[in-house]
């Protein structure tokens, strides 16, 4: 499956950015990454929310991802790709503040976006994912997902899924969602998290 995405992807010669990962707090929800470097989070602060970041490589990823699936106890996976101005609706969709009941992996294969994670201050930390940059979530982490540019900005990402069952997203806004046995237990383990400055750990 990943062999033959990758050679489709590269049929098309659409080019790959290789650094992958770059976090910061978001002010606002058209921010980009900081001038300033000073200003860009250290990934340990991104693990210490539970998020951890890899780099794949970018023209050569299948085996790595193929890996990464089977270690993770990973049992299928879907390509979804969105492209502004085509895939409006899909976007709003994503770029709804959520969580959900298993823990997700996300696979950049072409283009850029936003994954805006939640931490326990209720700040947002943006992470700008890139062609080659894989992202796991755990469950019960509230995040959404944004193309860099919403003008003429695409992603495709490769998702992995922990089961067989109809994925499930679950609105912060919805009844029970704050009480949701996932949203609980990742609050209970990552509570001291959210404290002091992000930068600072």
């Amino acid at each position: 499956f990943f062999r033959a995405l990758r050679c489709l992807l590269f049929r098309c010669r659409v080019p790959c950015v290789v650094d992958m990962a770059q976090a910061w707090l978001l002010e606002d929800s058209s921010q980009g990454p900081p001038t300033d470097p000073s200003k860009l989070l250290p990934m340990e602060a991104l693990r210490a929310l539970g998020v951890e970041t890899q780099t794949l490589d970018s023209e050569h990823y299948d085996a790595e991802l193929e890996a990464v699936k089977l270690s993770g106890g990973f049992v299928r996976s879907d390509v979804v790709t969105m492209r502004a101005g085509l895939d409006e609706a899909l976007l709003r969709g994503f770029f709804t503040e959520h969580f959900h009941p298993d823990g997700e992996v996300r696979y950049c294969v072409q283009g850029a976006g936003y994954f805006d994670i939640r931490d326990l201050l209720d700040r947002w930390v943006r992470v700008r994912l890139s062609a080659g940059g894989l992202l796991r979530l755990p469950a019960g982490i509230l995040h959404r997902l944004s193309l860099t540019d919403p003008v003429a900005g695409h992603i495709t990402v490769v998702r992995l899924f922990a089961n067989m069952e109809p994925y499930v997203s679950i609105p912060r806004d919805s009844s029970g969602a704050e009480a949701h046995p996932a949203r609980v237990q990742y609050v209970a383990q990552f509570q001291r998290c959210g404290l002091g400055d992000l930068r600072d750990l």
